[in-house]
């Protein structure tokens, strides 16, 4: 509790923002989890994390066979924590497509394209 929040909230979204799409498609097998993180080190941290929106709204997550529920529920997680700020989702996909229309698949489907969120999102990779 040393620094201040607004400092703190900096460092953090300094921290969230230091990896770059580009790295991310290096190591697929990488989800976005910095704010997960940031959030769990001490109460006062999960307060600053979760009180601020930019750590949020930028998603990157690899969809593996069997995840996608985690996924789903990763991306209903931060996309509670972004407020109304718009949002970046990159999502990669790495099963084969006969697995794609499984009812997990119909609920991230029906998540993302849900008039909620399509309205926030600016980019969709």
């Amino acid at each position: 509790r040393t620094l201040p929040p607004e400092a703190l909230s900096i460092i953090f979204q300094y921290t969230c923002a230091s990896s770059t799409n580009l790295d991310y498609w290096k190591r697929p097998n990488e989800v976005h989890y910095r704010p997960i993180i940031l959030a769990s080190v001490s109460p006062y941290w999960r307060e600053i994390a979760f009180g601020t929106p930019r750590l949020w709204n930028k998603m990157d997550f690899c969809v593996r066979r069997g995840k996608v529920e985690t996924v789903t529920a990763l991306l209903r997680h931060y996309t509670q924590h972004t407020k109304n700020l718009d949002l970046t989702i990159n999502l990669a996909l790495h099963h084969p497509h006969n697995e794609n229309h499984t009812p997990a698949h119909r609920e991230l489907a029906n998540f993302l394209f849900s008039s909620k969120i399509t309205r926030r999102i600016t980019i969709l990779g």
